[in-house]
């Protein structure tokens, strides 16, 4: 829980669910989540989440899967990384842009933008992804889409990128 007046909560370091040789590689699904939820009290909203900054600036979030929330922003530092097979966040905007590894996006909502990077890898969108008002940008290889993966994302997304989602 956040504290009063603070500005946030920054994860440093390393935290895995289930142990993997390589800290890089997600651990198998039958793994423990990693689960991560900032919140507020009345009149004292979270502030930002952040992933890494300049005092840990490698850490890692692995798990079978990892799920972020706060009603705040979540903020990734570039040389950090999430390692999931399924990775579902809530945000007032949500930048993910460190060397990331996820298979898939379970959901993902934030009212004012999205951007992940996933270092070019394939990533299947298994539930809903909203970017509220804001831009969706997805650096990644190929996008599965199943039927739940529906993408919805504000009046910054012009019809020639939404062509072929529904």
């Amino acid at each position: 829980t956040d504290a009063p007046g603070a500005a946030g909560l920054t994860i440093a370091g390393t935290v895995r669910s289930g142990l993997a040789p390589d800290p890089l590689v997600a651990p198998s699904a039958s793994a423990a989540p990693v689960t991560i939820t900032l919140t507020g009290t009345p009149g004292n909203p979270p502030g930002t989440l952040f992933i890494g900054d300049a005092a840990a600036p490698n850490t890692v979030l692995a798990g079978s899967s990892v799920v972020l929330g706060t009603t705040g922003a979540i903020v990734q530092a570039p040389s950090s990384s999430i390692v999931a097979n399924q990775f579902s966040a809530t945000g007032d905007s949500v930048v993910l842009q460190g060397t990331n590894s996820i298979a898939s996006l379970g959901a993902l909502t934030a009212a004012n933008g999205i951007t992940l990077n996933n270092q070019g890898a394939a990533l299947t969108l298994t539930a809903p992804v909203n970017a509220g008002a804001g831009v969706l940008t997805l650096n990644v290889g190929d996008v599965q889409q199943t039927a739940a993966g529906v993408v919805t994302a504000g009046a910054n997304w012009p019809a020639a990128a939404r062509a072929g989602w529904t």
